[in-house]
């Protein structure tokens, strides 16, 4: 009678996620006794404190008081480069999970072991994103809200804040799988920090010519995280507003939501801040409010600078200003074009030669006649009364 024997052999496959629960527990154990993370969580929470009193440092700096708008907390928070600093945190925590085993002899020896090398992936993987999620981001954006409330003196909005940490968490999930897997294949921890640092590289330096290239790229995850944070749940289309239909805008001076044109004797609430700032070289208007924001349809009644013009004169479809004025500006553009005329001339060989001198003279004549009604006006200035009281005080450089 004779005996067979069949080895159907030990797979990754066959042996599903065996020793998963006791490989978690280790590597538990291990992360707590590392200094690494440590360390990963004081640099993280001492850079995100600067880009969080950014606001206040450069008022220290320059003796300048920020907008209103630049001292919104929650603004200020989002703001700190949370998403680069946990970036390059993943990449150097992670470089050595595997490597480093390899070369000391303990991953040969837990291979050993009665564990699945799926196992031994996803629980390194589950556990370093586990770490660096809680000392990268929960922990230096708590901080950062603490101190935020005491520099700028309101609490952040903590869903918010917690919304941007979260969608933060897929950087450090996509650095660690990535790193695990070129760990696989290289022996050095300097080469896989080389592959994963261009890496993230990659949207810097094609995104030039391939935008949808910086779309797509894991690392665009920071930009998702700060659109998505950006405006409350309750927020619509309006927490952007673009103004590149008011033509030849400077600045914004006031703004008022709601706002209803049919009823203009209700007075607008104003809102809590807003910043206008320049996006491909068109303005447009960000909104800071207690709560809800402008909807589609929705009119907001702006106060703003705009570019003078005169009709006809330059393309001018109108003119914008005091009609009385009009002749008076007039003549001082017609003295600085014949200015400039005149020095184009310098050194040309003319066929009259008091041509030259003449349209100097005129220049001359044009310009003090400008001067001269310049000067009128602030005389007549002092005539007219205040209609709104004693208007702004003079800062120190206008005294």
């Amino acid at each position: 009678m004779t005996a067979t024997a069949t080895n159907q052999g030990l797979s990754a496959t066959n042996l599903g996620l065996l020793g998963f629960g006791p490989f978690l527990r280790k590597e538990l154990s291990e992360w707590w006794q590392r200094r690494a993370i440590l360390a990963t969580f004081g640099a993280v929470t001492v850079l995100g404190l600067i880009g969080t009193l950014a606001t206040r440092i450069d008022q220290w700096v320059t003796g300048l008081a920020p907008v209103a708008a630049a001292l919104d907390p929650t603004t200020n928070v989002l703001g700190a480069l949370f998403d680069q600093w946990i970036l390059f945190a993943a990449i150097f925590a992670s470089i050595g999970l595997l490597i480093q085993e390899r070369t000391t002899g303990t991953l040969a020896w837990t291979l050993s072991k009665p564990i699945s090398r799926n196992s031994l992936l996803l629980a390194k993987w589950l556990v370093a994103v586990v770490m660096l999620a809680v000392f990268g981001l929960v922990l230096p954006l708590a901080v950062s809200v603490g101190v935020a409330t005491w520099a700028y003196g309101s609490v952040p909005d903590l869903g918010r804040v917690a919304t941007f940490g979260g969608v933060l968490v897929a950087i450090p999930a996509f650095y660690v799988a990535f790193n695990l897997a070129l760990s696989t294949r290289l022996n050095s921890q300097a080469g896989v920090a080389a592959i994963a640092a261009g890496a993230a590289m990659v949207p810097l330096l094609f995104g030039g010519f391939l935008p949808v290239l910086v779309e797509l790229w894991p690392t665009s995850m920071s930009s998702v995280a700060i659109a998505v944070a950006a405006t409350p749940a309750a927020a619509g289309p309006g927490f952007d507003i673009a103004l590149n239909s008011v033509d030849g805008l400077l600045s914004v001076i006031e703004v008022a939501w709601p706002y209803d044109s049919l009823t203009p004797e209700v007075i607008p609430a104003s809102v809590r801040g807003f910043r206008l700032w320049w996006d491909d070289a068109q303005p447009v208007l960000r909104l800071v409010t207690d709560g809800s924001l402008p909807q589609a349809g929705d009119e907001v009644q702006l106060i703003y600078c705009r570019e003078h013009e005169i009709q006809d004169l330059d393309g001018g479809e109108f003119t914008s200003f005091y009609q009385l004025h009009e002749s008076g500006l007039l003549t001082g553009a017609a003295g600085y074009a014949a200015t400039m005329e005149h020095v184009d001339q310098a050194g040309q060989v003319r066929l009259d030669p008091a041509e030259a001198r003449t349209l100097a003279d005129w220049s001359a004549a044009r310009l003090k006649e400008f001067n001269d009604w310049l000067a009128s006006l602030r005389t007549g200035g002092g005539l007219s009364a205040e209609p709104y009281g004693a208007g702004w005080a003079l800062d120190k450089w206008d005294r």
